[in-house]
């Protein structure tokens, strides 16, 4: 694993951030299991710690949608 820093300006993470706030997702999905894949998540210190395997629950899609956009993003950001 390795570590980069970059600098996310406001005009373009405040987008990103409003489309986030109005996601809504069910607390108590149904929950898949697997043994390969990669997991994702999201996670607000003291707010909220939620993960996924996979593409996650149907009901998450629209917030899986949002994480792997935003990973892309980052990693535009990376030099």
């Amino acid at each position: 694993m390795s570590a980069a820093i970059a600098t996310i300006d406001a005009d373009s993470w405040t987008p990103r951030y409003e489309a986030l706030r109005v996601i809504e997702i069910p607390l108590i999905p149904e929950r898949p299991m697997g043994l390969d894949g990669e997991s994702l998540g999201l996670r607000v210190s003291g707010h909220i710690d939620i993960e996924w395997w996979g593409n996650g629950p149907l009901p998450w899609a629209t917030l899986n949608r949002w994480i792997l956009d935003t990973i892309s993003y980052f990693r535009t950001l990376i030099p």
